[in-house]
């Protein structure tokens, strides 16, 4: 698989691809929005945004999925949408991350 550039989205079938490989350095799954989820998923986007790996690709971050790449029912709303904007807002992240 042959991965975006930082400004290029990623399509649909990669998006299966990177669920389907399971987590590493750039992709995170998070089943639940509990307790220090939101901070934990700050961090992801900060590792994400310095690329320490030097993958050259945007990282992933995907709500709702189990550690074993299956989704598991997080309902996807208003305020678990109004929370992961405030992660792309707050602080100085660059590049600032696509949501």
């Amino acid at each position: 698989m042959e991965y975006p550039t930082a400004m290029q989205p990623y399509s649909t079938s990669e998006l299966e691809e990177l669920l389907a490989g399971g987590e590493r350095d750039w992709v995170e799954f998070k089943q639940n929005w509990n307790g220090n989820v939101r901070k934990k998923t700050a961090e992801a986007v900060c590792t994400f945004a310095n690329d320490l790996a030097n993958h050259n690709c945007p990282g992933v971050l995907f709500a709702g999925v189990q550690d074993n790449g299956a989704p598991c029912g997080l309902p996807i709303g208003g305020q678990l949408l109004e929370q992961l904007t405030g992660i792309k807002t707050d602080g100085k992240i660059l590049p600032p991350p696509t949501l």
